[in-house]
């Protein structure tokens, strides 16, 4: 049951803490990702190219969430959800778009860490789906180290 409600504010209640979690976790990855392509499409290509990387992240998003989480679409429709990841993907001040950002420019991983200042949660997020088989030769798993 929502919390509290006013006319211009309602707030919703979800008890799979675990699709959250999931959620939470992913976004991130997909910040990172966010801002290599973000930092490319400045230099190389045209916005298109970003309405299309974003369309597909949220497919593999959804794609991910349900191999990984229970895979009902409560969470994943939530603000927990898309609405998270595609303000995470295209917000300037999160470390994780910023990291990919560097990353763009040519910065070595540990340059970008040092950069960024603060933790980078995507690139653990990175390394435990690539190590569970979830990101197998598709771009995500491409974009750090070859992780």
């Amino acid at each position: 049951k929502p919390k509290f409600v006013v006319k211009e504010i309602t707030n919703g209640y979800n008890s799979s803490s675990h699709d959250i979690e999931i959620c939470g976790a992913l976004k991130n990855l997909f910040a990172i990702s966010s801002g290599i392509v973000n930092g490319c499409v400045k230099s190389t290509y045209g916005e298109n190219t970003r309405a299309l990387f974003t369309a597909e992240s949220i497919k593999e998003f959804r794609s991910l969430t349900s191999q990984i989480g229970s895979g009902k679409s409560q969470v994943l429709n939530s603000s927990a959800g898309i609405a998270d990841l595609l303000v995470t993907m295209s917000n300037k001040d999160s470390r994780n778009y910023k990291f990919g950002l560097y990353i763009a420019q040519g910065l070595s991983e540990e340059e970008a860490l040092e950069r960024v200042g603060m933790t980078v949660e995507g690139l653990e997020t990175l390394k435990a789906v690539k190590k569970n088989g979830q990101l197998a030769n598709n771009y995500c798993g491409q974009t750090v180290s070859g992780r």
